[in-house]
């Protein structure tokens, strides 16, 4: 089965669109945004809770950990992946939103990273409810789910306010144990 390129553009534009909101708006992500990218995933502080891939040692290994990603995507066939974070009125790169399935299993995540410069001002907040309506709104999805180091409190806070329902910890995803988080849509 071939990939039709048109038809990811189209999905990754909705997605895109979705995945904006009063302040910050979803883009697409191409290794010139390595730099940017390096801003964040290259930081062990932001990255303290990533493992065992992060920090990223520099900015050619982070522009190949974005063509692994933007292959990632291709087979999601742009309704799913990882989307990089930007400020709207300045098209500053503040971080990642993401919408993928867990490793090994069907389950949809909602995930975000944040560059420690962005930390505090409500992004991750305002991304994660943006990916939470795209995913029941246009993916029709029943349930997302969210995992999050057990240290994250930043991250466990987050997922509070966007309505995640703790679950317990988990041991099956990411080789290791996690907060495990969920949310079916409500009913308006």
């Amino acid at each position: 089965m071939s990939i039709d390129s048109s038809e990811i553009q189209r999905a990754s534009a909705t997605a895109q669109q979705w995945l904006t909101s009063e302040r910050l708006r979803a883009g697409c992500w191409s290794t010139d945004l390595a730099e940017s990218a390096f801003a964040i995933y290259g930081d062990p502080v932001a990255m303290r809770f990533m493992r065992p891939n992060y920090p990223v040692s520099g900015v050619a290994a982070m522009r190949d950990r974005l063509g692994e990603i933007i292959t990632r995507n291709e087979q999601y066939r742009g309704r799913m992946g990882s989307w990089p974070l930007f400020l709207r009125d300045t098209d500053e790169m503040v971080g990642v939103i993401l919408l993928k399935p867990l490793p090994g299993s069907e389950q949809i995540e909602v995930g975000w990273h944040l560059g420690r410069a962005h930390w505090g001002n409500g992004y991750a907040t305002e991304a994660g409810w943006a990916a939470l309506d795209y995913g029941y709104t246009c993916l029709g999805l029943s349930t997302i789910y969210a995992v999050v180091d057990p240290d994250n409190t930043p991250s466990i806070a987050v997922c509070r306010r966007i309505g995640l329902t703790h679950l317990g910890r988990t041991e099956q995803f990411y080789e290791r144990s996690l907060e495990y988080f969920s949310k079916a849509p409500t009913a308006d």
